[in-house]
């Protein structure tokens, strides 16, 4: 009796299971969509300063205008293209420099070795939003910029697990048995260590991910300046979830310049 009702517990987890990844693969698909077809999709020209300034939300315009004249959900939808495209890109670029940098370490040794892991621990010695900032300013900024600063400090820890998977499978008796065989260095990373230390790597390149959106987009809660009748300023008291797949969601709250947004999820008027 025990152990059926185990094992229709253990059936009931993997159903479960199975409907959640659905879930968020359906998600993640429908990002994808709206990222490939966000100029398709915008209801009106991102640019166009045309509209009311500073509409609140309404039938026409879903999540208002700005101070420009212009449409929010329009400028959210190719925002959210050019943040998708960004992030991808860097967490492909970091994942692959990193993994690379720690797999051979791990697998010569002696100088090479002892000179990355000590560049690893300089990068790792800074706090990171800190230390992206820096090079950022150095840079003069930009999007570019910002995505060549978090790729600074973002792979010693590819370059750190690669290496500790390395090390761990150096000493097993297929890579010696290889080793006897007479592959190469280059054989053994491609056939035997790459495999078998690409799962916790594609694990931290998917949990990134969020991070990452969220240090490229940092700040991204825009202020306001307006002149004239302070009905016409409407605030967000909380952000739009824009990225729900990810981890850490970005979010695009406009606020009024010298004021504190209320605390509650309706949609209102300053007085």
């Amino acid at each position: 009796m025990t152990a059926s009702v185990s094992v229709r517990r253990q059936k009931v987890r993997k159903n479960h299971t199975k409907k959640r990844l659905f879930f968020f693969l359906l998600l993640t698909a429908l990002l994808m969509f709206v990222v490939i077809f966000a100029e398709q999709i915008c209801p009106y020209d991102p640019n166009a300063q045309v509209f009311t300034t500073l509409e609140p939300p309404s039938a026409a315009h879903p999540a208002g205008t700005d101070r420009l004249g212009r449409d929010l959900l329009s400028r959210i939808l190719v925002g959210l293209q050019t943040s998708v495209i960004s992030t991808l890109t860097l967490v492909v670029i970091i994942t692959a420099a990193g993994a690379a940098v720690g797999v051979v370490c791990g697998h010569l040794g002696g100088v090479v070795d002892s000179l990355m892991m000590r560049v690893s621990d300089v990068c790792l010695a800074f706090p990171g939003l800190v230390f992206a900032l820096a090079i950022a300013a150095l840079l003069n900024g930009g999007l570019q910029n910002a995505i060549f600063a978090l790729a600074v400090i973002s792979w010693p820890k590819y370059a750190r697990i690669a290496r500790s998977q390395t090390l761990a499978l150096e000493s097993t008796d297929y890579i010696a048995a290889a080793r006897l065989a007479g592959d190469t260095s280059a054989q053994i990373i491609l056939r035997h260590i790459l495999p078998n230390s690409a799962g916790p790597i594609l694990v931290t390149a998917v949990l990134d991910i969020g991070t990452i959106i969220r240090g490229l987009l940092n700040p991204i809660v825009a202020r306001p300046f307006y002149k004239g009748n302070p009905r016409k300023i409407w605030t967000i008291k909380r952000p739009f979830i824009v990225l729900p797949p990810c981890r850490k969601s970005c979010a695009f709250s406009p606020v009024p310049p010298h004021s504190t947004p209320p605390v509650g999820w309706s949609i209102g008027e300053l007085t």
